[in-house]
């Protein structure tokens, strides 16, 4: 498993670059030492601002001349602010750095970053928005924890010997008649193609380039079937590519399964995690600990020897149990085995350090995960329109908050009021008057969205922010939440809050962001010191 910190693009025709950066929107900030080392300094999260005196915080990465990787620290900050309100414009001057933390380096390193930085921010004034600092303030205090209180129940988890393909389906299976296919209905709560052959009453599935059969979707006995068949792939044609063609291909793109190898098909309907060996489980040993790693798995799984437990990461959750068989149960950070951040950082199975409360790689992981990316949008885009399955908005209550969400509809639209919604798309607020719009991009976003707590499927739009604002422009960003990875109040940094979301199913299927583990989705990280 490896994190990577991903700048993930904003479409295309979101994005604009800014012809002449105004003064507002000019993060992130850089210095650069006299040996060609480069400081990056990310927009500050405001936490206090009173009487003309600002406090913050804000992210840094250190890229020394060479290196692939930066380093990421944090660093504490003050500053006197002179407004012009005619210009929306809040200068930062008197810039103190007070406190700084550089998990990846030697204390000499850090100390001579930090000079370069602090000589610096000493000779000039940051110009910056002053609605940009407002409204970080307010997001700030509408959000008091730094750690997520995630969820961690463990999913179905299942290991095999033999080569195997899991397919997750969303719950019980929904099935949808198919256009210009009579005879042919689709199980819809799915991101696989699965077709239901109703005069024999035959399920096909379609993954690794051909079909699969079987008399029921889960648990079924799928065989291999067909390579092709006229009328399942007319329909196939039809959808347009609609689904995930299940290639049975890693992340690189190389191939899962030997040439010749017919793999189980494993269909679940509840959230399920499958851990795999190639043939027996062979155990490896990691040097200067008492843990064994499964060296031929691609899984993260361990056997703590003094104890004769295995251990799996999935997600950046560790869950133990006494046999591979299970049953598991999650492991707190407090509670995992010492050994764990004894792994050596040049290890094969070193990425794991960066679940590991306390390491170098967690802080590490941590700091990157609150970097945010960041686009100029033309203020006259439009969104793609807003459609609500049976034309009118279904709306929920999001708990603990005023706010409303609608489920049946693609986008997340969320109502503060009868006269006020707000939209996120392509990781870009727009707001209405009205359910159905017209939306136009927003210039700000109530701090209140900010308060949507985990529990709720809308969650992911509060890692979305707006800047600052220009008559033509609206500077806008995220960081990694919005695309799953969030920080627990474990101190690691994982994939998904863990919370079972409703599903929307109608004529279509609208799941809920899979923030959460048991859908073989997870997320990958590199740092400095990991390989």
């Amino acid at each position: 498993m490896r994190f990577l910190l991903t700048s993930v693009a904003l479409v295309a025709a979101c994005t604009a670059q800014a012809q002449a950066p105004a003064p507002d929107v000019a993060w992130p900030r850089e210095a650069k030492a006299a040996d060609g080392t480069v400081i990056t300094v990310y927009q500050p999260q405001v936490e206090r601002w009173a009487e003309g005196n600002l406090s913050g915080r804000a992210a840094v990465s250190v890229k020394r001349p060479g290196e692939k990787e930066p380093h990421y620290g944090v660093i504490e900050l003050s500053a006197r602010t002179e407004i012009d309100k005619a210009s929306d414009v809040a200068t930062l001057s008197s810039l103190r750095i007070t406190k700084s933390s550089f998990p990846g380096m030697s204390p000499e390193d850090a100390e001579k970053h930090l000079a370069t930085l602090r000589a610096s921010v000493t000779r000039q004034s940051w110009p910056v928005s002053a609605q940009a600092l407002q409204a970080n303030l307010a997001i700030a205090q509408a959000r008091s924890q730094k750690g997520l209180p995630v969820k961690n129940d463990p999913p179905q988890i299942l290991f095999r010997t033999a080569p195997s393909m899991l397919v997750v389906v969303d719950g019980d299976p929904t099935l949808r008649e198919v256009k210009d296919a009579p005879g042919l209905t689709r199980v819809i709560n799915t991101t696989a193609l699965i077709l239901l052959e109703k005069s024999s009453g035959t399920y096909y599935l379609r993954a690794l380039g051909r079909w699969w059969e079987s008399k029921t979707v889960a648990p079924g006995e799928w065989k291999a079937g067909p390579l092709m068949l006229a009328s399942l792939d007319k329909a196939r044609e039809a959808l347009d590519k609609q689904f995930d063609p299940l290639e049975g291909k890693d992340t690189d793109g190389k191939p899962l399964f030997e040439p010749g190898v017919t793999p189980q098909i494993i269909v679940a309907t509840k959230p399920t995690e499958l851990l795999q060996s190639k043939g027996e489980p062979k155990l490896s040993p990691i040097p200067r600990t008492e843990l064994l790693y499964v060296a031929n798995s691609r899984n993260d799984i361990f056997l703590v020897l003094g104890a004769q437990t295995y251990y799996v990461l999935i997600s950046g959750r560790w869950f133990t149990a006494k046999a591979l068989a299970g049953p598991w149960s999650f492991v707190p950070g407090k509670s995992l085995p010492a050994d764990f951040a004894k792994i050596p950082a040049d290890h094969p199975m070193a990425d794991v350090l960066a679940s590991v409360p306390g390491t170098t790689q967690a802080r590490e992981a941590a700091i990157a995960n609150q970097i945010p990316q960041t686009a100029t949008v033309q203020r006259d885009v439009q969104p793609s329109p807003v459609a609500y399955d049976g034309g009118e908005p279904q709306w929920k209550p999001i708990d603990g908050t005023p706010l409303s969400y609608a489920p049946n509809t693609a986008a997340p639209v969320i109502r503060v009021d009868p006269k006020s919604y707000y939209m996120v798309q392509n990781a870009v607020w727009f707001s209405a008057s009205a359910p159905p719009g017209p939306f136009a991009v927003a210039t700000a976003v109530p701090a209140v969205i900010y308060s949507i707590p985990p529990s709720s499927p809308v969650h992911y739009v509060t890692y979305v922010r707006v800047y600052s604002s220009t008559p033509s422009t609206v500077f806008v960003g995220y960081t990694s939440g919005y695309y799953g990875t969030v920080m627990s109040t474990d101190g690691v940094v994982v994939y998904g809050t863990g919370y079972p979301y409703p599903v929307y199913v109608g004529t279509y299927w609208y799941p809920p962001p899979y923030y959460t583990y048991g859908y073989g989705a997870g997320f990958a990280t590199g740092f400095s010191g990991q390989k």
